[in-house]
């Protein structure tokens, strides 16, 4: 049981997105989804006034993604209009990354939307109903690939950076040459 489950979180890490596939396109939904989880997870706060400390740290964490989820988006609009070229890799990365996120926003929608529900509809705290229980060893793993993902795109942000800086030098240095 633990080998299938392994090889599924491995195998979702590498899925691999459609092809011709916009990455401008598709980092906008993966932003909404994270503004989505981060209202969820505010209500949920405001529900339930004892929240364990580990629902404030995944909601950091998610409101820290969505920030660099809007940091990719405007890298990747100023690429549009640039006539510097990026390599065809780093789309495919990107575009990785941003299904990753995706895909975990998703499950960790799921889980709190479920845990919201039930606050609402029993009136109770879900913390101690056990739900909390049941769902934190899925939620520390989320949160923890959810700052894998971030960590990840965060270093692409860097390596683009860096890497338009250096052209546009060089192109600067080109054309006082000529």
């Amino acid at each position: 049981m633990l080998f299938i489950e392994s090889t599924e979180l491995i195998s979702s890490w590498f899925e691999i997105p459609k092809e011709n596939m916009d990455p401008l396109a598709s980092v906008f939904p993966v932003i909404k989804l994270a503004a989505h989880i981060a209202g969820a997870l505010a209500d949920l706060r405001t529900l339930c006034k004892q929240l364990p400390g580990r629902v404030h740290a995944l909601s950091n964490e998610v409101s820290d993604i969505e920030v660099v989820l809007i940091q990719v988006a405007k890298v990747l609009q100023e690429r549009c209009c640039s006539p510097i070229s990026t390599e065809e890799t780093d789309n495919k990365f990107i575009l990785q990354l941003l299904v990753r996120a995706e895909t975990k926003l998703k499950e960790l929608r799921s889980i709190v939307d479920g845990l919201a529900a039930s606050s609402k509809q029993n009136n109770v705290m879900i913390f101690r109903a056990g739900l909390w229980r049941k769902e934190q060893p899925r939620l520390l793993v989320l949160q923890d690939d959810i700052k894998a993902i971030k960590s990840s795109l965060n270093v692409v942000l860097g390596a683009s950076n860096s890497y338009d800086a250096l052209l546009k030098d060089c192109s600067h240095r080109f054309s006082f040459a000529s």
